[in-house]
């Protein structure tokens, strides 16, 4: 019986042995061999390292200039462009605020974008703007601030130089084309004074005695034709883009002085109202908001008939001066006006549609305004507005 017994504890102590055994060599098992969890993890981790190569990738390739900064606008990161294109290296660049890199006026602009876009919970805005070069120069971009899904921002700039210049070169040919069109009353009025010159210069032979009177007579004249030169040079001139500071009466005035010769030819009335209480001032790119009145107007006697009269107002309201524009000729239907800017959208036989095209272009860089309100065979009203000092 005490054999038996030995018996069954030997035999149990095997099981014990054999079981231990055998939990090792499946835990040796487990370690060895990868689960189908581990497998997952490993399949994921390398998926995400393939999509971080690819986003690195696009971030320093795409050809335009990228920006990741922290909510308070501090850059983190920066493409590897920034040095061919501003100047900096990318060491400068990070742990310094992105408005470092525009000017005063627009320093404030972007930092609150920032504020705006995180108050009313925005994705995006976009805006063109100057990036301030290491020598001082300025880039044309056009900045488009995206929120991250992790936080922060992403900023990203698009070099519109090519597309200035472009733009550029249809304003110019516009201005051109105003001339041309323009020349016979030009011409028209010049001839005027100088016959007046002329007559007396004639009569300075016959009566000496009121010389002064004459003289007086003929500078204003000559004054006149100056004046008409003067804007003829200014509108046939390259477009620069220098703003300076201007009152914003007086740019509309000298536009109507030079639009009354084309007015009178046709038998049309310029009407201008001043209503401005006070002075105003704005900063602008004189020739180019000359430009804009230029084309505004002159469609307005376009769309006039003999006999009618164009009023022509400007009053202040806001921060902003208005620029209204009325006509009472033919009107324009409200598909009509939605078309309004397209290229090559006009209503005149030998007409390109550029000249409102180029002038809604200008206005918005200016941070100004267009708008349109018309009735068919009652007339339009063009209004602008535009920012004050």
């Amino acid at each position: 019986m005490e054999k038996n017994q030995d018996e069954q504890s030997e035999g149990l102590a095997n099981q014990k042995t054999n079981y231990s055994q055998g939990n090792r060599d499946s835990s040796l098992r487990l370690m060895k061999e990868p689960t189908a969890c581990s497998a997952v993890d490993f399949n994921i981790d390398k998926k995400i390292n393939s999509i971080e190569q690819d986003f690195e990738f696009l971030f320093q390739h795409s050809g335009n200039l990228v920006f990741i900064l922290e909510d308070n606008g501090v850059c983190k990161k920066v493409s590897a462009n920034i040095q061919s294109l501003l100047g900096y290296k990318q060491e400068e660049i990070i742990s310094e605020e992105l408005s470092m890199l525009f000017d005063q006026l627009n320093q404030a602009f972007i930092n609150s974008e920032l504020r705006r876009l995180q108050e009313e919970d925005l994705k995006e805005s976009i805006s063109v703007k100057h990036l301030r070069k290491k020598n001082g120069e300025f880039l044309l971009v056009e900045c488009t601030i995206s929120k991250c899904q992790s936080g922060g921002w992403f900023c990203i700039c698009k070099d519109m130089t090519d597309r200035e210049a472009e733009q550029n070169e249809l304003l110019q040919r516009e201005k051109l084309n105003i001339v041309g069109q323009l020349a016979t009353g030009i011409a028209h009025e010049i001839r005027n004074p100088l016959t007046a010159i002329k007559g007396f210069l004639s009569l300075l032979k016959h009566t000496p005695e009121r010389k002064v009177e004459y003289i007086q007579v003929m500078e204003s004249e000559i004054g006149r034709i100056e004046a008409i030169a003067s804007e003829m040079l200014l509108l046939g001139k390259p477009v620069k883009n220098k703003k300076e500071i201007f009152d914003g009466f007086q740019l509309v005035s000298e536009v109507v002085s030079l639009l009354l010769p084309e007015s009178n030819l046709r038998g049309i009335w310029l009407e201008l109202e001043n209503n401005l209480t006070n002075p105003i001032n704005i900063k602008c790119n004189v020739a180019q908001v000359k430009q804009v009145l230029i084309n505004l107007i002159k469609n307005a006697i376009d769309a006039s008939e003999q006999g009618q009269k164009i009023n022509i107002r400007v009053h202040g309201k806001q921060g902003k001066v208005i620029i209204e524009i009325q006509d009472y000729g033919c009107g324009m239907s409200s598909q009509e006006i939605e078309r309004l800017g397209e290229p090559f959208f006009t209503k005149k036989e030998n007409g390109t549609g550029l000249g409102l095209l180029i002038s809604y272009n200008i206005i918005r860089e200016h941070k100004g305004s267009i708008e349109v309100e018309s009735t068919p065979n009652m007339g339009t009203i063009f209004s602008i507005e535009l920012p004050v000092l």
